[in-house]
């Protein structure tokens, strides 16, 4: 239920933002906002579940985005596999700490982009510096999501503790 609830989030929260940003035309640079959503996922639910919401949220991305379907699919999946094999070091992170590792994640994944980029065009017109930027940009709207994310899983979580102790 944990992961239906995050998301449901990311399904609320990437559409509205997908509307709202170009029309403010404050970003020049791609968001990859979904990267936040499926590396909490990643850091806190091992497992299937976690894989599968994580394919959907990068699925909502791509169609979302106008980008070839696929891209933010695969670098979603890079994004979740990483932050699996990662999750052990970090243990719980505050906001902080996930901002940082969401940049280290969307670093990661924009060079994914890339160097899908040199097998077919689907990533034309970015460089390395716009991946460094758009991660750079990323960090602190990570920390910002991880408020209300953490929230969630804070109260499933209390909600488990409870029917423990009712067995």
């Amino acid at each position: 239920m944990k992961n239906f609830c995050i998301t449901a989030a990311a399904f609320v929260v990437l559409p509205a933002l997908a509307g709202l940003l170009p029309s403010l035309r404050l970003v020049t640079i791609q968001l990859d906002i979904h990267l936040v959503f499926i590396a909490f996922l990643a850091l806190g639910n091992p497992g299937i579940g976690g894989a599968v919401c994580a394919f959907a949220i990068g699925y909502l991305a791509d169609l979302l985005t106008g980008l070839p379907t696929g891209l933010s699919l695969s670098t979603g999946m890079f994004t979740f596999v990483l932050a699996r094999l990662l999750s052990p070091v970090a243990g719980e992170p505050s906001a902080p700490a996930f901002g940082v590792m969401t940049f280290v994640f969307a670093a990661a994944a924009g060079f994914f982009s890339l160097a899908l980029g040199t097998v077919s065009p689907l990533t034309a017109g970015r460089g390395a510096g716009s991946v460094i930027l758009s991660a750079l940009a990323l960090a602190p709207v990570a920390a910002l999501l991880f408020v209300p994310l953490s929230a969630i899983e804070r109260r499933f979580r209390k909600k488990d503790r409870m029917e423990l102790r009712l067995r």
